[in-house]
């Protein structure tokens, strides 16, 4: 089957400076996949190739098997909803949703029809005949995911769609996408930087670094399975202790297995960390509270030990004061090892 789409040695410099480096990547139908990575690590700018508002410098871009990166935006078959929603502010809703429609020639008796449905889907019914002024951020980029998905494009391009919504709008809308995904099984390519935003929606996440993909796969492969320092430290909280041959000879560090010689970063997650009494554990490190945290409903224990930071959750308020003593435990199968640089 042909994919969707097809990204081959896709690369863009502005100058000196090198965005995105040789991507290849692969997107099968009604797969929803997601870009993932801090600022200026070549996501969004991979999302601008495909999408035709950046020229690639060199590399091949195909959709359905037909290659458009010589072509504009408009004569490819993609549609995006941008963060802002980019909503024409002197039309309404339903016009601004005909407007692509009757850009792409769809025949004037079928696009009333056509956005009545689509708002019907996303539940903006009621709203056709208001203008983006009388709407709220939520409710507007409901009606942009709407206007993109009127055209049936065949890859739906989300350009950090809700960086710019509060807390509860944000988690509205993205269960909204998830939602329509699984109903109408479009096909995908999202950008984000928030992690929690990937592992919900995607099929597939890609990591980016540098301008290069770091990993690819699963939600759960990435996160349990990361391949590099770099994918587990970015993919939800962590804590890094650097290893080497003197660590732990002053009976500070107390490891039940160890890699070999060398230097090497222990990764471990706050979720598997646990106050201990020296000797409990099967991995141990002794500490310094550096502070304690009130998160709301838990508290947050940060300890200095010599090979770095640790810090665990806590369901009580502890009887510890910044210098106290503590000794952190932690069970092998949830230490993650990599070489150090």
């Amino acid at each position: 089957m042909t994919p969707r789409l097809q990204l081959t040695a896709l690369r863009k410099t502005y100058g000196s400076f090198t965005a995105v480096e040789g991507t290849d990547l692969t997107l099968g139908e009604g797969e929803f996949l997601t870009l993932l990575g801090p600022s200026g690590c070549g996501k969004t700018t991979t999302l601008r190739l495909i999408g035709g508002m950046e020229k690639p410098s060199s590399g091949r871009i195909e959709i359905n098997g037909k290659r458009v990166d010589h072509l504009p935006s408009y004569k490819r078959d993609t549609a995006t909803v941008f963060q802002s929603g980019a909503l024409f502010p002197h039309l309404t809703v339903t016009e601004n949703m005909a407007y692509g429609l009757k850009m792409r020639g769809v025949p004037s008796s079928e696009i009333p029809g056509r956005i009545a449905r689509m708002l019907d889907v996303v539940q903006m019914g009621r709203f056709a005949a208001r203008y983006p002024s009388g709407m709220s951020g939520g409710q507007r980029q409901r009606v942009a995911l709407a206007r993109a998905m009127v055209v049936e494009p065949s890859i739906l391009l989300f350009d950090e769609p809700m960086s710019a919504l509060d807390l509860k709008l944000k988690l509205e809308l993205r269960s909204e996408i998830r939602r329509l995904h699984r109903e109408l099984g479009f096909t995908a390519v999202f950008v984000t930087h928030d992690q929690s935003e990937a592992m919900t929606l995607s099929d597939r996440v890609v990591i980016m670094n540098q301008g290069r993909i770091e990993q690819s796969g699963a939600p759960v492969e990435t996160f349990e399975r990361p391949a590099s320092a770099f994918v587990y430290s970015f993919l939800g909280e962590s804590c890094q202790l650097a290893i080497d041959a003197d660590a732990g000879r002053d009976g500070s560090l107390r490891l039940a297995n160890a890699p070999g010689a060398g230097r090497h970063l222990l990764f471990l997650r706050p979720a598997s960390l646990r106050r201990v009494s020296p000797g409990e554990a099967p991995n141990e490190a002794d500490a310094r509270v550096a502070e304690v945290e009130y998160l709301g409903g838990s508290y947050r224990l940060h300890a200095d030990a010599p090979s770095g930071r640790l810090s665990l959750d806590l369901s009580e308020a502890p009887a510890l004061a910044p210098g106290d003593g503590v000794t952190i435990g932690w069970d092998s199968a949830d230490a993650t090892w990599f070489p150090a640089p």
